[in-house]
């Protein structure tokens, strides 16, 4: 396709074209930079608006022109033909733009020139606003894009306190990206006592442009930055933060060549944007100050950790953050199943232990793209070889400075503590582990929409043991919810239910052979009354004795007030025996423990709360531990059940041992997988 360009408001299509686009023309293109009443040292430079249109004109037909129609549905062929304001500088690097845009975006872009007849920038110049406008000096610009990787570079720039930086952001269709940004500077704004001039916000769009891939946009968005900087007159620093491993655009499969992620800041493109910018004769460091380092390592590592932990809700690094739209949705929020979002969930785990951020897809199942985008990635971790790694990043682009150091960015953070399976493979740095959680004792049924708690379950990646205190409340919550994977429906007979329903026994034993999981049950001498604990007594020692007979059980207990007599009930048999919320002497647990393998202790966030409860979680074998919420008879649970509660309980456990949480995380996925597997 062939393209004239114009800036002159004149619509008209040349011989030989098949398109004429105006920068000028709002039908075309939704272009704001003139608007903007800004001042700065020195007059912009007339080559630096050269790029900046160069870079508008590209991003406009990067949405026009459809992928789907072409060929090999990918790969399209764009000439421009552009008016510029140094028509012998620009032929000179025709090349060198082929070289860089080509690479950018995947496809194969040609460019002529003319001679530019209007100069924007004059016009600009002779306005009374920007004549009356107050001018101020910056020494750094620095990009803002709203996402993640830019907000922490915003924190760590700004933390120096000896840069003068303006930050620059753009946004054009779709809805939510402005807003993320406008509240990400806001908390930069009143931590870092910002002025609203300090922060300059691009509006830029193609009209009717439905190509939705827009690889090109972040040249645009560069540019932008660039024409502010050229008006600095001092020697300046860009900086574009972004991570090293995501810059590194890495196939996900030996059939692909890049990632569903852009190359916006691969080494080989920043290398050919720097000689550009270098050869445009501007005073221009750009910088990548994160180049060698994952998203966990910005993370992990920001001069304000605080500050980002409490706002980090606020920035958006989904590739497509509006397509709810589709489903009527009311607000933006990330995906979950693109690759930026697999990243950012998988950084914000490594960092912070959970992720708050609202996402649409937790399990990457919903849609075929992340089915793909799942299956990839785990392959991927499968078959990687780490002396394979240099040749493996250069698929993308030729990279020939800092090999060694960006190949070691070849960790596959992105499966790090991220709950999509249980896969373990060695990469350069590190293990990486996804830890599937259960919850061993709650009560779902006592919440008045359980429906919700089985939808965090699934979308979670974690399983509920659904205790019943009737036998008749079995069979019900198993017709609702027997066929779900992420709620199991257990048997139970709560002790201090046995005298007021004395008949339900002939019912739990009609129940018991088809019951994997049997609870609440046990004792609680709490009750004073001599009857009741007798009761209590004759209808644990029967469940107990059925339950051995058949074998092979996971039995939740009950032994409130009642650790004296309660384990000589526990005899050695193929049954699992998980004592919950136990209260009782920490001696007498561990003395019954040494003598039997298969008894277990679950620990709730109540429980860890107390001097005794702490005893105990330090001093039982973590060999001997899993989780439970008890749900929603603890304070954090009684109104409703967090998602992060499980992992909440085994960071406390972490505390209170003073061990690594992947420790904890590990042996309690194993003790669970354990005590499943009968």
């Amino acid at each position: 396709m062939k393209v004239f360009c114009s800036n002159d408001r004149k619509k008209y299509l040349p011989e030989g074209y098949d398109e004429h686009i105006d920068i000028k023309c709002r039908s075309d293109v939704g272009f704001q930079f003139w608007d903007k009443h800004m001042k700065f040292d020195s007059e912009f430079s007339s080559l630096a608006i050269d790029l900046l249109y160069i870079s508008i004109f590209v991003f406009a037909m990067d949405r026009k022109v459809l992928r789907a129609e072409q060929p090999d549905n990918w790969s399209r062929s764009i000439e421009l033909n552009i008016p510029v304001s140094d028509v012998v500088f620009w032929d000179e690097r025709k090349t060198l733009l082929h070289t860089m845009i080509s690479f950018l975006s995947g496809d194969d872009w040609k460019f002529s020139f003319r001679k530019k007849e209007i100069l924007d920038e004059r016009d600009f110049y002779e306005r009374n606003k920007y004549k009356k406008a107050r001018a101020k000096s910056y020494d750094t610009v620095c990009m803002l894009s709203g996402g993640l990787d830019s907000y922490i570079g915003a924190i760590d720039l700004l933390e120096k306190r000896n840069n003068k930086v303006l930050f620059v952001s753009h946004y054009g269709g779709g809805k939510g990206t402005k807003e993320y940004q406008d509240l990400v500077f806001q908390s930069l704004k009143t931590e870092y006592e910002l002025e609203d001039s300090d922060y300059i916000q691009f509006y830029a769009s193609c009209k009717n442009g439905v190509e939705d891939t827009t690889r090109t946009r972040s040249f645009m968005f560069f540019s932008h930055a660039i024409a502010l900087a050229s008006a600095f007159n001092i020697d300046t620093q860009m900086y574009i933060p972004e991570n090293g491993f995501i810059s590194l655009n890495i196939p996900l499969t030996g059939a692909r060549f890049g990632s569903s992620s852009t190359r916006t800041t691969h080494p080989y493109y920043m290398k050919l944007l720097k000689k550009l910018v270098k050869e445009m004769g501007l005073n221009l460091t750009i910088i990548n100050p994160y180049q060698l380092k994952t998203k966990g390592d910005m993370v992990l590592e920001c001069k304000n950790i605080e500050l980002l932990k409490n706002n980090y809700t606020k920035t958006m690094s989904c590739s497509h953050p509006d397509v709810g739209r589709y489903d009527k949705e009311s607000k933006t929020m990330h995906c979950g199943s693109c690759i930026p979002c697999i990243i950012r969930r998988a950084a914000l785990l490594r960092g912070f232990t959970k992720d708050k951020t609202e996402v649409r897809d937790f399990k990457l199942t919903k849609t075929e793209a992340a089915r793909l985008n799942k299956n990839a990635f785990l392959k991927k971790i499968e078959t990687f070889k780490s002396d394979g790694a240099i040749m493996e990043i250069q698929k993308s682009g030729i990279i020939d400075e800092n090999l060694n150091e960006i190949a070691k960015l070849m960790t596959y953070e992105a499966t790090k503590n991220l709950k999509l399976e249980t896969t373990e493979v060695t990469t350069p740095l590190m293990k990486t582990q996804a830890y599937t959680l259960q919850d061993f004792h709650c009560h779902p049924d006592l919440y008045n929409d359980n429906f919700n708690l089985l939808k965090k379950a699934k979308y979670n990646n974690f399983s509920v043991i659904a205790m019943t205190n009737l036998p008749q409340l079995y069979k019900r919550y198993e017709d609702l919810f027997g066929g779900e994977e992420s709620m199991i429906i257990s048997l139970g007979y709560h002790p201090q239910l046995v005298v007021d329903y004395p008949n339900e026994m002939e019912k739990f034993l009609k129940y018991i052979k088809r019951a994997k999981f049997i609870g609440e049950v046990g004792l609680d001498k709490t009750i004073k009354d001599e009857i009741h604990i007798n009761k209590q007594k004759e209808i644990f020692k029967r469940i107990i004795f059925e339950c051995n007979k058949l074998g092979e059980k996971i039995i939740s207990i009950h032994s409130r007030k009642a650790d004296d007599i309660i384990f000589d009930f526990l005899k050695k048999s193929s049954c699992i025996y998980i004592l919950h919320w136990y209260t009782g002497s920490k001696k007498r647990l561990l003395d019954a423990m040494a003598g039997n393998d298969n008894l277990y202790i679950s620990i709730n966030s109540d429980m860890i709360s107390t001097i005794q409860g702490k005893k105990i979680v330090k001093d039982v074998p973590l060999s001997k531990i899993v989780l439970e919420t008890d749900a929603p008879f603890t304070e954090s649970t009684k109104n409703m059940y967090p998602e992060s509660i499980l992992h909440d309980i085994a960071i406390e456990i972490a505390k209170v041992r003073e061990c690594d949480l992947i420790e904890i995380l590990k042996n309690i996925e194993y003790n669970s997988n354990r005590i499943l597997s009968i």
